[in-house]
């Protein structure tokens, strides 16, 4: 995990990026997987989040009738 804090709009995070050593040892990052692990012990995959952010409309509503 990075040794970095860092915050965004759900709280407080550290990144754990998952590699893959033999494809370090062929040249390559070896990234398989970036994963966001909040304080409050809830871990999300960054691309995910990020591909539901792009694509989602978000809108505040004012009550659980209109939410439906």
């Amino acid at each position: 995990m990075s040794g970095n804090r860092e915050i965004d709009g759900y709280g407080a995070y550290y990144t754990l990026v998952k590699k893959v050593t033999s494809w370090v040892e062929n040249g390559g990052f070896g990234t398989a997987d970036t994963y966001l692990v909040y304080e409050d012990g809830t871990i999300i995959d960054q691309r995910a989040r990020n591909a539901s952010q792009e694509t989602m409309d978000t809108k505040l509503v004012e009550s659980a009738d209109e939410a439906i």
